[in-house]
């Protein structure tokens, strides 16, 4: 009996302390199971895409994509041309279009004895490429001058023609060491001197005593030097 009784006692002590036990630890969430049962891991995001902000905006680059900024020419644009050193002018510098009288010698350059003369055909001239134009003077003492002013794209070029037609015309040419290229000519009686300078052409035809007088090679450098209005940059 009295075993009976301290079962009894001892029966509802067991009951609440079963009731109080530590439930066991729940299994941790997972995104997916599998077929197993078994949690699949969640992939990270792609690489290619950029976390943006609240106020950014999300890029996204394709495989062969490169993302640049905004004007940016890329790694691929061709590279910048090399400066070549050359200067590059607008237009070239065009020829007057007639020679100001200015540019001829007067009677009075000569000296005393010398006036106005009618200006005679010219002959043996070659056709020229630029304007031009002519003044006849003579002396007392018999002599004539014509003096012709050319303005030609390239003077050298023009002194050479002027060869060419005087030999033409049977006068015997030599050189002449003025201006930047000359010839002298000399005929029967006659004698032309061919000078250039600043794209101008100065020509002296003499006739009778001054076609031999050594005075002429210096009124040929007058006529040069007096010749710059015709000039495309005028005188200095």
């Amino acid at each position: 009996m009295r075993r009976l009784a301290a079962a009894l006692v001892l029966l509802p002590v067991l009951s609440a302390c079963s009731s109080t036990a530590t439930p066991p630890a729940a299994a941790p969430p997972v995104a997916e199971v599998g077929l197993a049962g078994a949690p699949v891991p969640v992939a990270p995001p792609p690489a290619d895409v950029t976390a943006a902000g609240p106020d950014e905006q999300v890029v996204e680059a394709g495989p062969d994509d490169t993302a640049v900024p905004p004007g940016d020419p890329g790694v691929d644009a061709p590279p910048a041309p090399e400066p070549t050193g050359v200067e590059v002018h607008a237009h070239e510098e065009e020829l007057p279009r007639r020679v100001p009288a200015a540019a001829l010698l007067r009677a009075a350059d000569l000296g005393p004895g010398w006036a106005d003369a009618r200006t005679p055909e010219a002959d043996c001239a070659p056709r020229t490429a630029g304007p031009s134009a002519s003044r006849a003077l003579r002396s007392d003492a018999g002599s004539t001058l014509v003096e012709t002013v050319q303005v030609a794209p390239d003077g050298e070029q023009a002194v050479a023609e002027w060869r060419r037609a005087l030999a033409a015309c049977g006068l015997a040419v030599s050189p002449l060491a003025l201006g930047e290229a000359g010839i002298a000519a000399d005929g029967d009686g006659e004698r032309v001197l061919v000078t250039t300078a600043e794209q101008v052409v100065v020509v002296l035809r003499a006739r009778g005593p001054l076609a031999a007088d050594p005075a002429l090679s210096d009124w040929a450098d007058l006529a040069l030097g007096s010749s710059c209005p015709a000039a495309p940059d005028g005188c200095h």
